[in-house]
């Protein structure tokens, strides 16, 4: 369930045109949410001393959620804060002739 959910989450940031080289938001972000979530409908109190029910899964899905927006929330800010005390963005002719090459001075050539 979890390799099927992640899959399709890769495709909604690349549909979207959201620049996400390593699907961390589809196989982290979703994947964690579901695993988080699903909890509280396979749980078994011999395992993890919490019992399966709506209580349990309404608990997991407020924490996943509340995780999920205090994330973004913090992310946003330290970002912005980061935009306005350094140069945080590459230009365009840095991504043109690639952030390796042009960044860390990477070279690369055709035989690897």
């Amino acid at each position: 369930m979890a390799g099927i959910f992640c899959f399709y989450a890769i495709k909604i940031p690349r549909k979207a045109g959201w620049d996400d080289v390593l699907d961390v938001w589809g196989v982290h972000g979703a994947g964690g949410f579901l695993g988080t979530v699903l909890i509280g409908l396979l749980a078994n109190e011999m395992v993890n001393k919490v019992n399966a029910g709506l209580g349990q899964f309404l608990v997991q899905l407020f924490g996943a959620s509340f995780v999920g927006v205090y994330s973004m929330v913090v992310s946003y800010q330290i970002m912005k804060f980061l935009d306005k005390t350094s140069d945080i963005r590459v230009t365009r002719e840095q991504i043109e002739a690639g952030l390796d090459k042009s960044l860390f001075k990477e070279e690369y050539s055709d035989d690897e």
